[in-house]
């Protein structure tokens, strides 16, 4: 930006070339954890306690897992977002 202003008003390429000169804040990402195999495994063995609400939550589960969407996709997800009709069946050659 500071380029492109200098670029277009030249009374103003010292200013710029100040807000060039400031270092850009450099931090380190923390790595996203994922769920192995194993701990994926676990997760479905565990027991469901409140039957609607455990249905619900390992539905969601599934899908997250077998779908690779962010939990934040599948949050805004509406009913009518989702093709719910059996998958066509290919036919063998």
């Amino acid at each position: 930006m500071a380029r492109f202003i200098a670029e277009r008003s030249p009374e103003h390429i010292e200013w710029c070339n100040e807000i060039r000169s400031v270092p850009f804040k450099r931090f380190n990402r923390p790595t996203l954890p994922y769920l192995d195999k194993l701990e994926i495994d676990a997760l479905w063995r565990l027991p469901i306690a409140a039957p609607r609400k455990g249905r619900r939550d390992h539905a969601v589960l599934l899908f997250l897992y077998n779908s690779g969407a962010r939990a934040t996709e599948t949050a805004c997800l509406r009913v009518a977002d989702l093709d719910l009709r059996p998958a066509a069946l290919t036919p063998s050659s």
